[in-house]
């Protein structure tokens, strides 16, 4: 029996110096499902109350929460306001939200108390490449953090090789990339679906299907 959980333990070392190496290295890593692709309701709230109690860890815990939403739009108003329902309930407690977070102090930032939700372009909102608002303004101030961006999607989008050959996914592959991971979910032609994946240690991203033109 020691024998057997000395091999265990040595296994598990050696799987974790290679995801660390994988990581360094540049290997290719995809992004971990967080929510099934579901049937969206027309106002939104089935994916709202979804994310905060699938992710409710990490909103108890966050400090802050980045929302990649801006430009605000109806439906992102929508799923805010579900977000904020849900949350607030699970929370127990109210929840501030900041609007242009980008654009405010890092003393502002310091001053608002927790849960603080900070509305950012979606680019700005995550750390698929280097991101100064991140970096010089939350980081420094040691408080825990998350972030979940928005993501519109059409069925069918194409992958290019470039994608397929990228070591570490960028927000331009990881949008055709992830939609091609669940392709064979998306049953209903006639429905909506979102469904929402992980990448990197907090960065969230729910994939919505834009509507029909």
């Amino acid at each position: 029996m020691k024998k057997i959980g000395w091999l265990l333990g040595l296994a598990l070392v050696i799987i974790t110096g290679c995801m660390i190496y994988l990581v360094v290295s540049g290997v290719v890593l995809r992004s971990a499902p967080i929510i099934k692709p579901s049937v969206l309701a027309p106002d939104l709230a089935n994916a709202g109350h979804d994310v905060v109690l699938r992710l409710y860890p990490d909103f108890s815990s966050s400090h802050y929460v980045l929302l990649g939403l801006e430009p605000q739009s109806d439906e992102t108003r929508a799923l805010l306001s579900a977000m904020r329902v849900e949350g607030e309930k699970l929370l127990g407690k109210p929840v501030t939200i900041l609007e242009s977070a980008g654009a405010r102090s890092r003393e502002e930032l310091a001053a608002c108390a927790a849960p603080c939700w900070l509305l950012l372009p979606r680019d700005g909102a995550n750390e698929m490449r280097p991101n100064p608002f991140i970096a010089e303004k939350i980081v420094t101030l040691g408080r825990p953090y998350m972030s979940v961006s928005w993501i519109g999607f059409h069925r069918g989008e194409p992958v290019s090789e470039t994608c397929d050959r990228e070591a570490r996914l960028d927000l331009e592959c990881l949008g055709p990339i992830g939609v091609r991971e669940v392709a064979r979910k998306l049953k209903d032609a006639s429905a909506r679906y979102y469904f929402m994946r992980k990448y990197n240690d907090r960065d969230h991203f729910l994939f919505v299907e834009n509507r029909a033109d």
